[in-house]
């Protein structure tokens, strides 16, 4: 039985030794795949304000350089595609990823990657408008020029104020985008086409003029109208950052930061509550064992006394000793002892003497001593 409560506490202690390990082991890689999900939300917000950056520099550096607008090759947009794809991928990342269901934010994550994919819809929308518009020699802005110079080159047939009047009207709504300058332009337009249609041009001529005047105001107008697309566009763009995606990612930063804590500190809290069950069994198993083998050190010394006093009666004692395997060869030996001297008919009852006895006669001897010296 003795021998089952020994193996017993051996088997607890093992197992409790693996669960510790096991669950430290779970416990680092918990802290680790925590750490990292936390970091695809900082990586988030880390790329949305890259991706911000690029569109700053596409509309300070590109929408009003000609070079851009002949290759239409932009550095400011390959940035943006590529911090684009970034988030979205991080934005996945943490959709999937294994502790997800620990910080429960996946909703706020989907509703967060669809504004992202309507802002990047609305940007592509600008870009290409911007494009279309065009800038000094491109685009709608190109097609304009190209239409006030051919009626600049008709200066010997139209009054050089008309002309003056036109482009100074179509430079401030450029500048401004004023709808006040939209009126000026359209007053100035009408104005040079009543001048027109009261002179006595032949047919070819009126006609060319006539074009000249309509291929310029269909581009005003188309650069009006993109610029009305625009400013929309870039308000719903503005209103989808400032109102949803900035808000969204700082309560996002926040929650994983507050939930990151409580998750390691209840790791934390576990493995120490478990470091101290293991040591506490440790401790246990140890004085348990060490009862055990004091147990047998007793038992053998108490037959020794038994030999030496002559009581042959230790059967119980051999038992116990024999129930062991550590012991079972003493217990043999012991045994054989005792025949021994049983057989040799030579023990005699000795009184083994106790401490209290032992003391008495050492103090006995001494005083006879001290007084034959002085006798």
């Amino acid at each position: 039985m003795k021998r089952s409560f020994k193996v017993g506490f051996y088997v607890v202690f093992g197992v409790v030794n693996i669960g510790i390990f096991i669950f430290g082991v779970y416990n680092i890689k918990n802290i680790i795949k925590i750490y990292q999900y936390s970091e695809s939300v900082n990586l988030l917000f880390y790329h949305t304000s890259n991706m911000n950056n690029a569109i700053q520099k596409y509309f300070l550096d590109d929408i009003g350089d000609s070079q851009y607008h002949k290759t239409n090759h932009s550095a400011a947009l390959s940035d943006y595609d590529k911090f684009f794809t970034l988030v979205k991928n991080e934005a996945d990342k943490i959709t999937h990823a294994e502790v997800a269901k620990d910080f429960g934010i996946n909703q706020q994550i989907n509703t967060l990657l669809q504004s992202y994919i309507s802002f990047d819809a609305n940007f592509k929308k600008i870009s290409n408008r911007y494009k279309f518009k065009g800038f000094i020699d491109y685009g709608m802005e190109g097609e304009m020029r190209k239409s006030v110079h051919a009626l600049e080159q008709k200066k010997d047939l139209l009054p050089l104020v008309y002309i003056l009047k036109l482009r100074r009207s179509e430079k401030d709504y450029l500048l401004r985008k004023d709808a006040i300058y939209i009126r000026k332009l359209q007053d100035a337009l009408g104005e040079l086409k009543h001048y027109i249609n009261q002179q006595t041009f032949d047919k070819t001529t009126k006609e060319e003029l006539d074009k000249c005047l309509y291929d310029y105001e269909v581009s005003f107008l188309s650069i009006v109208k993109t610029n009305e697309e625009i400013k929309s566009l870039q308000a719903q763009n503005i209103s989808l950052m400032d109102a949803q995606i900035n808000p969204m990612l700082g309560t996002i930063v926040l929650s994983i930061k507050t939930k990151k804590e409580k998750l390691i500190d209840n790791s934390i809290r576990d493995f120490i509550f478990l470091s101290l069950i293991f040591l506490a069994s440790t401790l246990i198993i140890g004085y348990k064992i060490n009862q055990y083998k004091n147990q047998h050190i007793e038992e053998i010394e108490q037959y020794l006394h038994n030999i030496i006093r002559c009581d042959f009666n230790s059967q119980v004692l051999a038992a116990k000793l024999n129930a062991s395997p550590s012991t079972r060869r003493l217990s043999i030996y012991l045994q054989r002892l005792e025949s021994v001297v049983k057989r040799q008919d030579c023990c005699k009852p000795v009184n083994v003497p106790t401490q209290k006895t032992l003391k008495a006669s050492v103090f006995a001897n001494v005083t006879t001593q001290n007084f034959t010296k002085l006798i």
